[in-house]
């Protein structure tokens, strides 16, 4: 496991011994992100498993030669090609790239399920000492080793100093019932907020403002899940493209991800009907940049496509990133079936770049996630765009 100081930076969280028996509540945040793990993870799993006689999507024998998503991704959530990383112009890249990102815990933002996995074992301890939602700011010290919410405490403190103001309505965004605001030390600022209607229907939003390291370093995360109509939402921006911390800065990533289940059982996903997903990486050192994108059904295809930026195509500053001209699509037939990778997808076209100026890459001229996460309200899109900030 990575240091506290490493891991407090890149803001990550598995939920660990804090699940409730009695449903889930928005006064116990690891409740919720319990709950939401539950749902992304077996997303994950029906991505590469088999359902009766009918194969799901990404199990083309030219896609996969594993039924585990561990062997297709690296430690950072990144597509693997055997012990190799994948080329980007593999035809089977941009559909990797959401497998990886939903079905595999990175421990860290890079993947779905480890972008909340540090604050969910946070929320535990916070739980442990008891959360009220008064407005009023308190400083507790928690004891890490004792308290059963970590994984490995190996390379942590014993014990550290949390400061913490939990709110109802969440004071800095009005539009979820529940909030936490959280101070580490040099670590930074992180907020939490939550709503919920049922064990089955919830949100969460997260924030981390690390600037007190390096200005322009922090990032959001969203996440929805309604269990009665089977749909999972997921944002994620990484606005660090501007950013001079060495190691963690100088890039920039923005996930949007849409999922419908074909059923809902026990807070999980039986079956994938359709998915629809976006995401980018632009790093200044270069510069350079990669779109992945995924649209479709799986009963008629889902169609993959992939786009590159380059010192080659033209690009030398960060706002050349929002010139659709200065990116170059690769080639891609990959179409997925419930049985195949290479389906006809009769007019499905995927999901291309906007046409005109567009900030989705997180370089230049987007809406900060300091602002962002003040307004951020349900995301309720069906069908993933590169047109606009705030679906």
């Amino acid at each position: 496991m990575k240091n506290l100081v490493a891991v407090l930076v890149c803001l990550g969280l598995v939920s660990v011994g804090c699940s409730g028996s009695g449903g889930i509540s928005a006064n116990r945040p690891s409740d919720i992100f319990g709950a939401f793990d539950t749902a992304v993870a077996s997303v994950g799993n029906n991505l590469v498993s088999s359902i009766g006689t009918s194969s799901m999507m990404f199990r083309g024998p030219q896609l996969i030669k594993s039924s585990t998503i561990a062997e297709l991704c690296d430690e950072h959530g990144q597509p693997l090609d055997g012990a190799s990383m994948m080329n980007e112009s593999d035809e089977r890249y941009p559909a990797r790239v959401f497998l990886c990102k939903i079905g595999f815990n990175s421990g860290s933002p890079d993947t779905i399920q480890g972008s909340y996995a540090l604050l969910s074992e946070i929320s535990c301890l916070l739980e442990q000492e008891g959360i009220e939602y008064d407005g009023q700011q308190k400083t507790i010290t928690v004891n890490v080793v004792d308290s059963g919410c970590f994984e490995d405490t190996s390379e942590m403190p014993e014990e550290f100093e949390i400061t913490v103001t939990a709110s109802s309505p969440a004071a800095f965004n009005s539009n979820f019932s529940n909030g936490v605001e959280l101070t580490i030390g040099v670590f930074g600022t992180f907020k939490m907020a939550f709503n919920i209607t049922s064990a089955n229907q919830f949100e969460f939003m997260a924030y981390e403002d690390q600037s007190i390291i390096s200005p322009n370093k922090d990032g959001a995360y969203f996440g929805r899940f309604d269990g009665p109509s089977g749909k999972i939402w997921f944002e994620a921006r990484h606005d660090r493209y501007n950013c001079s911390e060495e190691g963690s800065c100088g890039w920039s990533r923005h996930d949007r991800i849409y999922v419908e289940c074909a059923s809902v059982s026990g807070g999980a996903c039986n079956g994938i009907k359709k998915i629809s997903a976006a995401a980018s990486e632009v790093y200044s050192g270069g510069p350079n940049g990669r779109i992945s994108t995924m649209d479709g059904e799986l009963v008629t295809g889902i169609k993959a496509r992939q786009f590159s930026a380059s010192v080659e195509s033209g690009i030398v500053t960060a706002v050349d990133f929002n010139n659709p001209a200065n990116w170059t699509e690769i080639a891609n037939s990959k179409c997925y079936t419930a049985s195949s990778d290479s389906g006809a997808c009769e007019g499905i076209t995927g999901i291309g770049l906007t046409v005109g100026t567009f900030t989705f890459p997180l370089a230049s001229g987007h809406t900060s996630n300091a602002s962002w996460h003040t307004t951020m309200d349900e995301l309720t899109f069906t069908s993933v765009t590169m047109d606009a900030d705030i679906p």
